[in-house]
Formats: structure tokens, sequence, C-alpha cells
């Protein structure tokens, strides 16, 4: 007969079990939601929140006896194996999850059961409830001093142990500074431990309880320094660099802008301040400056604050600021810059809208020229998202921008703020922004307002290639569709890598690596074109031929991208290889030669000449890539041209302020446009110490080439202040009359105009976009600013 001890310690034994089980059901439904079904950050996080609670709360119920922590932590440890065989299975498990599990939830769950452990010891009336309110106070109150006062989007936490900034964050690795940060959590715990000893007689304890406090304040003090925060003080030393106008502070990477570069900005910014205080009706407080910090790149910007991939503006901090990568500068500036000036009207807790519809839907609607492909109203047609009332009411509530797609979320909630901004008094729209409501704005008038929207939209045109790209971009997939979140493969990495040694001047380094990627993926056609750009630049264009040739041979696909194959030409054409070069020129218009010819297109015009000494040619691409090979080759008509174009687009360095020889004494329009589109793709500031005004003239020499729009655009901003802005209506004027005429045409008969009209698109399938006046017409104006 079972003895009445081995009936007790065969229940416990049962109990646990069946607690296990628990905990791993637990796990089985984490794996129904996204993120969290991965054994990475967000499930630790979660994991390590939760634990903190039920730690707190089991330490201060009376009877609690310190091995439960022990129990606590199995049991919260036991949830993640369903997800360790979930990512087993999908090839998702890695170092930088298990680092995260190891370091969140342990540290976490002890933490909170050593500080309900004090409050249970101190006597006080509801030890329970003072222990959750403390754990509370912890997250939250960490959380919200860090945003007030701090300008960085990671936070620390000894609670959820860590967030790394933006929420959208396709690869999270393990900061090793979390260690570090751990050891001060463990601070902590060693110092609730200790509190309920301290009453009695004990120096010794009471000297090491000091001596723990004391640790801990050290290492708050050189939290800065350490890198667990990143005050503004830190990040202006890190960036090295200050400029000053009327109503802003640029702080720079001195490293990666010129003085005229900085120049240039602060000129933009104040015209864009200008044009959205006008816009919004603001008056701006006199002598208060936005703080605008400017990063070398995406590495270093996430160094300092957390954020890699994105721009951001910290709307709730004390002080008003943007934070902004050069790279991107040309299509975030004005976008941030709209947040921060509606911190004027914001509420007053958030200095913005609780509705992140209305937040970034304004942002949206005022910078209608961030885009560089389509116009937001062109998404909703294309996408057919023509809300209706309901829905929009939906997407602008405070938590309905989430529920939509990105894309789709931007598009509709900018297109439907433009029209709102078009047709009431901008009066109204503060209002709904400042109480996060469209119906405090605007009442009854909502009703019509839909109804102006939808037939403001319904009359915008946009063509079949502009549909297919609007479509892609509603069903990127998001973060949450990721069947790996937040981590890369081995790939991924070194093609990060890749690019932060190009970024850091390194390319030796970058091509290793790429070379590694393409061991291991041998049909990545983007990799191979960046490789062969490198091979090119560094002066290796004979052997980047006859390795891409022979990687062909054993891939017989990459043959069929058409972009690489008209690299592969350049590359003899730079190796002095000029017949072969002509060879694959002339076999891209071999209809019967399916791996290289350039498909025909179906709708167009018969008999067009592909230039000196090639043939006639019928039609013209229909893809995206295909149209961008077959503006090449017709760019590459010319042998002599061609080669002078290889010259440029290859070259390991190109100055502005000393441009070749042959360049600046070229009579030839084309060579000169090519020079400036290839200095602008490798200098994403358009501003030069010294601007060759002869250059830009001949660059805008009729007739006007639609393939080089950006390259007009930049020189507007680049010679504005040499070159007065009528010069440039001037030049572009008849062709952006043409253009509205296009448009124009379009909408009232469906079909496309005759004569002139016509002849971008059989220069190289070049279509017309309302985007790109928009984008044309922002530089005129800052040019006549």
């Amino acid at each position: 007969m079972m003895s009445r001890n081995a009936h007790k310690t065969h229940g416990l034994r049962r109990n646990r079990l069946l607690l296990f089980a628990g905990a791993a059901g637990l796990g089985c439904v984490l794996l129904l939601f996204p993120l969290v079904r991965s054994l990475h950050l967000d499930s630790a996080l979660v994991a390590g929140t939760i634990g903190a609670f039920a730690g707190a709360w089991m330490a201060a119920r009376p009877g609690a006896r310190d091995r439960d922590v022990l129990l606590l932590t199995a049991f919260v440890y036991a949830v993640s194996i369903p997800l360790i065989i979930r990512d087993g299975l999908t090839g998702c498990l890695s170092t930088d999850g298990a680092a995260f599990w190891l370091f969140i939830p342990l540290f976490s769950v002890f933490f909170g059961f050593s500080a309900g452990r004090a409050m249970r010891y101190l006597g006080l009336p509801l030890p329970r409830l003072a222990a959750v309110l403390f754990i509370v106070a912890v997250a939250a109150g960490g959380v919200l001093l860090s945003m007030y006062f701090l300008p960085q989007l990671f936070f620390f936490n000894h609670v959820f142990g860590y967030w790394p900034g933006a929420i959208y964050d396709q690869s999270v690795h393990f900061p090793g500074r979390m260690i570090l940060y751990r050891f001060i959590t463990l601070g902590w715990i060693a110092a609730f431990w200790l509190i309920p000893h301290l009453r009695g007689p004990d120096g010794l304890l009471k000297g090491i309880f000091a001596l723990i406090l004391l640790s801990i304040s050290l290492n708050y003090l050189l939290a800065a320094q350490h890198g667990i925060i990143s005050p503004e003080s830190r990040i202006r030393a890190g960036l090295g660099g200050s400029h000053q106008t009327e109503h802003f502070e640029l702080y720079y990477s001195k490293s990666d802008f010129h003085p005229h570069e900085i120049a240039f900005l602060g000129r933009l910014h104040e015209f864009h301040f200008q044009e959205l205080t006008d816009t919004l009706g603001i008056r701006w407080p006199e002598g208060k400056r936005i703080r605008s910090y400017l990063y070398g790149d995406e590495w270093q910007m996430q160094q300092l604050t957390g954020a890699k991939g994105v721009s951001y503006v910290p709307v709730w901090n004390r002080h008003p600021q943007m934070h902004m990568r050069k790279s991107a500068l040309d299509g975030t500036l004005r976008h941030e810059m709209v947040h921060v000036i509606a911190r004027q009207f914001g509420n007053r807790l958030l200095n913005a809208s609780w509705s992140i519809g209305l937040v970034e839907g304004l942002a949206v609607a005022l910078a209608p020229a961030s885009s560089t492909r389509l116009t937001f109203d062109q998404m909703v047609v294309s996408n057919d998202a023509f809300y209706s009332r309901e829905e929009l009411e939906r997407l602008f509530s405070l938590t309905g921008f989430y529920r939509e797609t990105g894309p789709a979320a931007y598009a509709v909630s900018g297109s439907f703020v433009a029209t709102l901004l078009q047709e009431y008094p901008v009066e109204h729209f503060k209002e709904a922004y400042r109480r996060s409501s469209l119906h405090a704005g605007y009442g009854d008038r909502l009703v019509d307002a839909v109804t102006v929207w939808h037939h403001k939209v319904a009359g915008v045109t946009v063509t079949e290639e502009e549909t297919v790209l609007a479509q892609a971009l509603f069903t990127t997939p998001s973060l949450f569709d990721e069947r790996c979140p937040r981590t890369w493969t081995p790939a991924q990495r070194k093609r990060d890598a890749s690019r932060f040694a190009l970024a850091r001047g390194d390319s030796v380094r970058a091509v290793a690596l790429l070379e590694d990627v393409l061991d291991a993926q041998p049909r990545w056609e983007a990799g191979w074109m960046q490789w062969m750009q490198l091979r090119l630049e560094m002066g290796y264009p004979e052997k980047a031929a006859e390795e891409f040739t022979d990687a062909a041979g054993e891939h017989p696909g990459l043959m069929e991208h058409p972009l690489l194959r008209v690299r592969l030409a350049d590359a003899h054409m730079a190796a002095g290889q000029r017949e072969r070069a002509w060879e694959l020129r002339e076999r891209a218009w071999e209809p019967q030669d399916n791996a290289l010819r350039v498909p025909e297109r179906r709708t167009g015009q018969e008999g067009q000449s592909a230039g000196t000494g090639s043939r006639t040619v019928t039609g013209g691409p229909s893809s995206v890539a295909e149209k961008q090979a077959y503006q090449a080759w017709q760019r590459r008509s010319d042998p002599e041209k061609w080669r002078d174009m290889v010259r440029i687009l290859y070259s390991p360095g190109l100055s502005l302020e000393h441009p070749p020889e042959f360049v600046a004494g070229s009579g030839d329009p084309l060579i000169v446009r090519v020079f400036f589109a290839e200095w602008f793709r490798r200098n994403p500031v358009p501003a030069a110490e010294r601007i060759p005004v002869e250059l830009v003239k001949k660059a805008l020499e009729q007739p006007i080439d639609p393939f080089f729009f950006e390259t007009y655009r930049n020189l507007i901003y680049l010679a504005s202040p040499e070159v007065p802005a009528g010069f440039f209506r001037e030049r572009l004027s008849g062709w952006m009359r043409s253009a509205a005429e296009r448009s124009a045409v379009e909408r009232s008969d469906g079909e496309l105009p005759v004569g002139d009209l016509q002849e971008p698109d059989r220069q190289g399938g070049v279509t017309w976009r309302p985007i790109r006046q928009a984008r044309l017409e922002e530089a005129l104006r800052f040019a006549g600013s």
C-alpha cells in the first residue's frame, strides 16, 4: 500500500506534468500569431513580460516559497518548446533568437519575483497589488521617460528586456550591450532579495547592499557611454557636424556630408518649411528651431538611434526633431517635416494625433512628390480602393491603420486627406487631427467629402504598366507574413555586409562577400548586376566578362535577363572588345534568338530606327527590365558614344568640379546627360562646390529626352543658385505642357495624341506619369524661391 508521502510525491509530479503540458499548449497557441510564433525577439519579449508579472504576483502571495521562481522559470521556457520545433522544421532557428530567449525571460522572471518577494517581506497591506503596480511602473515608466527625454527608438527595460527600434525591422540582431544591461538587472534582483534581511544587525549584508546600489548607480551614469541609452549629446558627438538656419539646427555626419551639401540642404529645409507652414496656416514660434539629424548611412543611424531602414520623427519628445539618412533625404525630408510641423496642432500628450491614419495621411498628402513611381491617387484607382465612409472611418480609427497593408493604408489615407485639404478649410482638419476623429472636424460634411473624393479619384487615369506596379505594391508582403521574421539567412547577412563594406569604400571586401553569396545562389540576378558593376569600376572588364560568361554557361537562365546582357556587352566594350559587344547588341534584336532578343511590344510603332549601323526594329519591350534594356540598347547605337558612356558609367570616380575632358568638350547632349545621371546616382544630394554651368545648359538642349527626367530635376536643384528658374522653365515648359496635354486627351478620349507627344514612347517605352510632373514642379518652385 502506497504511503501518504508517496501519494503526495506522486500528486506533485502529476501536477507538474500537467503544468508543463499546459505551458507547451500555450506555446502551441503562440504558433497561431505572426512574429511571436518564432523563437526570436518578439516571443521572448512577450514571455519575459508575462513572466515578470507572474513572478511578482506569485512571490507577493502569503506562503510563497523562494524555489517557486525555479518552477515559474521552467514553465516559461516550456512555452518555447513548440516554437523551437516549428523553427527547426522551417529552418528559422538562429543564434540571435536563442540569445534573446536566454537574456530576456530568465532575468525578467527573477526581477519580477524578487520585487514581489520584497513587497511581501516589507509587510505592505496589499503586497500583490503593490508588486504588480511596481512592475507596471518599471515597464511603462521607463519607456515614457525615455520617449520624452531621449530621441532613440530602441529601449532597454528590466521587465520586457529590449525593443530594437522600428516595428518593421526585417532583421534584428542580439546587441552585445544587452549583456551589460542585464548585469544591472541582476544588481536589482540582488538588491530586492537582500531588502528583507536588512532589518537585522548584520553589517556585512548592509555593506553588500550599499555596494550593489553603488554599482547600479555607476552603470546608469555610464549608460550613454555603453550605448544603453542614446541622448542627443551622444548622437551629436557621433555625427560631429552642425549648421544653423533661421528655423533649423542641422546636425550631420561630418565624414559623409560636404559643406556645400549642407548649405544646399539648409536651403531645402527652409523651402519645405515655408511651403508647409503656409499651407497649414501655422505661425511658428519665433526663435524655436527644429533639430534635423542627418546620418551618413543606415548603419550609423542604427547604431545611434536603433532605426536602420526608416526615417522617423519622435513627435512625443519635448524638442521638435527629425532623423534621416543621406540616401533617403530626397524621399523623406518633406514627409518627416510635416510630422514635426503638425506638432503645433497635435494633442498635448503625444504632440500628434492618436489616429495614425490622420498622422500619415497628412504627411502623404503634403509631400506628393516624395514618391518616384506613382501618385497615391493612381494607387487607389489601380487597386479599386474606393473605400466607403464606414471603411474610411475604420481606417482613421485609433487602430485601423495597422489593420491594412502598409501601401494600402498610406495610399488611401493620403489620397483622402488631400481631398479634405483641397475642399475644406484647413482648420477643420486641425480639429480632427487634435481630437483624433474625422467627425470632430467635419461632422455631417464627411458624407459629402467621401463623395467628392470618389469623384476626384475616378477621374484619374492609369496605364496598364502603372496598374501592374500599383497592384504589386499593394500586395507586398509585410513583416507579419514572413516565414522567418526578424531573422536573416547567412546569405542575407553577407549581402548586408557587402553593402556595408561598399558604404565604407572597401570594394575588395564587398566583391568577395558578393562572390560568397553568388557561389551559394548562382541564379541571383541582382547580385550579378552588382558584382559586374563593381568589377568594372575596379578596372577588370575582361575578367568580369569571362567569369560571368562561364557562370551563364553553367546556369543558362542568367543570360535571359535583359539587363545582364547589356552589362556583359558593356564589359566587352570596356575591355576593348568592340566586335563582341556589338555582336551582343545586334543579337538582342534577333526575334529568333529567344535567349537574347528584346521582346516585341504589344502596341509598338513600325519601322523605328535603332540608330547608326543597326537594323530596323519593330515594337519594343513589355516588362520593366525589358524596357530598361530596350532604352539601354537604343542609347548604344553608336560605337563611339557607347565607348564614352562606358567610361562614364564604370569610372571609379566622377567629379563635377573636374569632369573628364571627353565630357567637358563633348558637343553631344547625350554624353553630358549620361555623365550627370551617373553622378547623381552616386551622390544623393544634388550639390557641388563648383557648378559647371555650361555643361548644365548643354544637358538641357533640345530635344528633351524623357528618359533623363530625374537628371533634369536634379539639375534644377544643382544649378538653381547660378542658373535662374526661368531658364529651366523655358527649356522644359514644352515638355511639361506636352505631358499635361497628353493627360487631358487620355481623360477625354481614352486615346493617345499623335505627333510629337508619342516621341517618348518610340524612344524607349517611357510613359508619362503625373508623379513626374509633381516632382518637376516642386524643383522649379525651389529654384524660384
